[in-house]
């Protein structure tokens, strides 16, 4: 089990030609989680609510950077929440019993 020691500010954001609104979270666990030849402690939550190949709202994880740079756009976890600090909850969920 990897704790999540931490839960960073939330941003919100609208993409002024498609409307599609964004919602992110960093959040930090006690070990680092590796993706290739990176590993972090902290993982971006991101949920975005109209998702272009599905139409629906999707929510996922990636390894990232302490400032929120996202370091590998590989999926460490992901759900079809529509709301997004229920899908952030349930993300931490995955990501803890990893």
């Amino acid at each position: 089990m990897n704790r999540c020691i931490r839960w960073h500010g939330r941003r919100e954001s609208r993409d002024p030609v498609t409307g599609v609104e964004r919602v992110t979270r960093l959040v930090e666990f006690e070990r680092p989680f590796r993706v290739g030849s990176h590993g972090s402690t902290y993982v971006l939550l991101s949920h975005i609510d109209l998702a272009f190949d599905s139409g629906a709202p999707e929510t996922m994880a990636f390894l990232a950077s302490g400032s929120g740079r996202v370091r590998d756009w590989t999926e460490l976890a992901s759900n079809w929440s529509d709301d997004p600090e229920l899908g952030f909850e349930d993300l931490v969920r995955q990501l803890e019993a990893m």
